[in-house]
């Protein structure tokens, strides 16, 4: 009996957040600099 193999990509998730908001933190930031670094 074989099976087929099939080849998927790795699923992660991501969670940003910030502890004040108004002072130039912004979880929006955050996580497109997250996006980058999970595309390498």
């Amino acid at each position: 009996m074989q099976t087929a193999t099939t080849t998927t990509s790795p699923r992660t998730a991501l969670y940003a957040r910030v502890s004040t908001t108004g002072h130039g933190q912004d979880v929006g930031l955050q996580l497109d600099e997250l996006r980058q670094v999970a595309r390498q």
